[in-house]
């Protein structure tokens, strides 16, 4: 593992100003990561490994099945609520459903959360509430990139952007969830990556 809070290289940045010393980047050298909040091994239908600089996890057996990992606090005590949250996806993604990427505004005891994900030649922005998760916004992922994609979610005022590979491709206002927390999902079957996860605290 290693966790590198104060110097990126420029491919991990998200852009701003300067970084300071609550910025997370995890870049899945070894496992457990983000201190321990992902740990290699079995989880009922899933199985996670970290090696080589990537986290995979994978689902063979549970079409619906959503795996969450999420960061509750960043270091030095702040609140992840407010920080854009970036990674590199890829993997294999046998049907129209199986996607992964970021995890935003989880709460626990409601069970609420946006998830942004790409799959196989699409990108979804899903958000659970009372009725269930729903569709949001959804699109083709952006032409001419080969192999992983890059997922951000960058606040902006009262609303959320959305990005893959540096481009915006949609844009919302989120009202009425209560969670703070963010980190990483996958939905449904096949074998998902991971990699270069960044979160950059508000005002950072």
């Amino acid at each position: 593992m290693r966790l590198l809070p104060l110097v990126l290289t420029a491919t991990l940045l998200l852009a701003p100003p300067a970084l300071h010393a609550d910025t997370l980047v995890e870049t899945f050298d070894g496992g457990p990561a983000l201190d321990g909040i992902l740990t290699p091994g079995s989880d009922g239908t899933w199985e996670l490994r970290i090696e080589n600089g990537v986290a995979e996890l994978e689902n063979r057996s549970n079409a619906g099945a959503i795996k969450f990992y999420r960061v509750e606090t960043l270091h030095g005590g702040a609140s992840p609520e407010g920080a854009a949250i970036a990674v590199d996806i890829g993997g294999e993604f046998p049907d129209e459903v199986s996607a992964a990427g970021l995890l935003y505004r989880y709460d626990e005891a409601s069970r609420s959360y946006l998830a942004f994900v790409a799959g196989a030649g699409r990108w979804t922005l899903y958000q659970r509430g009372p009725d269930g998760m729903r569709p949001r916004l959804s699109g083709v992922l952006p032409e001419g990139k080969e192999g992983r994609h890059r997922l951000r979610i960058q606040p902006d005022g009262d609303d959320l952007r959305f990005e893959i590979d540096g481009q915006q491709v949609g844009s919302a206002r989120i009202s009425g969830m209560p969670g703070h927390a963010v980190g990483l999902v996958a939905i449904s079957l096949g074998r998902f990556e991971f990699d270069n996860l960044a979160i950059v605290p508000k005002g950072s």
